[in-house]
């Protein structure tokens, strides 16, 4: 049935809906030849996950808050945009902004936004 829904919404040209992803610029080219993939982010412990913003407003408004402070200040980071058709399983977290892909996220699902 989800495979029909899928290809339903390809034959209608449905607009697709998009996630966003911040991550340092050293992990882009792994990235886009691998995938995203799930982890438990270091600094804390956490569901395992791709963690995604579901808006640019939301990525940058983290940025300027609580995600900023996980980077280095002199640290080149670039955001992705993630297609959400790539993400098959999420959680949701305690935040109406950000959603956890549970699985693999495959290269073809993501594009380079760039630098932030």
């Amino acid at each position: 049935m989800k495979l029909l829904s899928e290809n339903w919404k390809r034959y209608l040209n449905e607009s697709k809906a998009y996630y966003y992803h911040i991550t340092p610029t050293k992990n882009v080219k792994s990235i886009m030849r691998n995938g995203l993939q799930p982890s438990i982010p270091k600094d804390m412990n956490d569901v395992e996950g791709v963690y995604l913003f579901v808006s640019v407003e939301a990525a940058e408004e983290a940025l300027m808050n609580w995600l900023g402070d996980r980077f280095d200040e002199d640290e080149d980071l670039t955001m992705l945009k993630v297609d959400s058709s790539g993400v098959t399983s999420t959680s949701q977290k305690n935040a109406e902004y950000e959603i956890i892909a549970n699985n693999k996220i495959e290269p073809q699902f993501v594009s380079i936004v760039g630098p932030i």
